[in-house]
């Protein structure tokens, strides 16, 4: 089962200030991140069902604080895990088979040294509707944020 590990947060898809996470620059950093592990665990693109595994590890910005709704609050501010789940799926399947031609991308997708995992190649799979199982898990601590995404191919 190809796994891997990305410091810092997933992306988020709801993108920052309502844009497509494409468009977001601080979105594509991430989605750069991940695609580019991705593409270094997996040897080709799985093409039956797929098992998504993913653990995030968040830093709880003021965890001194005793007031459950700051702590929330902080968290909110952080991003919700059904975002991140989002992202994962399709930053890891990119624009798909047939990207709108209006899609606007962040500019660091133009970089040469971005070619390889370009939003209009495919990374993991060809559609994120191969994903028939997903587990998610988000642990808050004190250590830096990352995440870990396991895929499994469950058959054809």
């Amino acid at each position: 089962m190809p796994s891997f590990q990305v410091d810092g947060l997933p992306p988020n898809k709801a993108g920052g200030s309502g844009n497509s996470m494409w468009s977001d620059d601080e979105q594509a950093c991430r989605l750069i991140a991940l695609r580019r592990e991705a593409l270094g665990a997996l040897d080709a693109p799985l093409s039956g069902d797929v098992r998504l595994t993913l653990k995030v590890h968040l830093r709880l910005p003021d965890w001194g604080t005793r007031e459950t709704a700051k702590r929330y609050e902080a968290l909110k501010s952080i991003g919700d895990l059904d975002n991140f789940i989002g992202g994962v799926c399709d930053g890891l399947m990119g624009l798909g088979k047939h990207p709108d031609p209006k899609q606007k991308l962040a500019s660091v997708f133009c970089d040469a040294e971005n070619e390889a995992i370009c939003p209009k190649k495919m990374i993991a799979y060809e559609d994120d509707s191969q994903i028939s199982e997903i587990v998610a898990t988000r642990i808050v601590h004190s250590a830096n944020p990352r995440y870990e995404v396991g895929l499994e191919e469950l058959g054809p």
